[in-house]
């Protein structure tokens, strides 16, 4: 809604400015939410990736016709035992930050509606204060057609 083209000032104008503020805020939020989100999951996939290269290399280890050593082997066990460990946090680390998003994207669409509404609000208000003109110049102008019929 311009007001600046008809001069004309709805009481809800403010509250219309402020949804609009919340929602470009909440628009960065989940843009920000969203990209904490996707680097947490990747950094979950780099360590899963991790974790399979390391049992790919004790599988190799347990078929080699030499075997394995019993140090390399613990130190392997060791290895994927921590890095389980890591997976499991960046999983909750990532779980957090999908939530934490989608918390983010439904109040970014109630302020979405919001503005929505208050908009179609002001159109509507305009509409009638538009139709209301229009009816005071019919008026004016039948009026005027009238005196200058009764002059004659």
């Amino acid at each position: 809604m311009d007001t600046s083209k008809t001069g004309l000032r709805h009481p809800l104008d403010a509250l219309l400015k402020k949804r609009q503020w919340e929602r470009d805020a909440l628009a960065m939020e989940a843009v920000l939410a969203r990209r904490i989100w996707e680097e947490r999951n990747g950094a979950h996939q780099a360590v899963l990736d991790l974790i399979a290269g390391a049992e790919s290399q004790l599988r190799q280890l347990y078929q080699a016709p030499a075997g394995i050593a019993l140090d390399r082997r613990h130190i392997l066990e060791m290895f994927l035992k921590h890095q389980h460990e890591v997976a499991h946090e960046r999983q909750q680390a990532a779980t957090s930050a999908h939530t934490l998003y989608a918390q983010v994207m439904v109040q970014l669409d109630g302020s979405r509606v919001a503005v929505k509404v208050l908009e179609k609000h002001g159109e509507r208000t305009m509409q009638a204060h538009d139709q209301g003109e229009r009816r005071r110049e019919q008026r004016v102008a039948d009026d005027m057609w009238l005196l200058r019929r009764g002059s004659r």
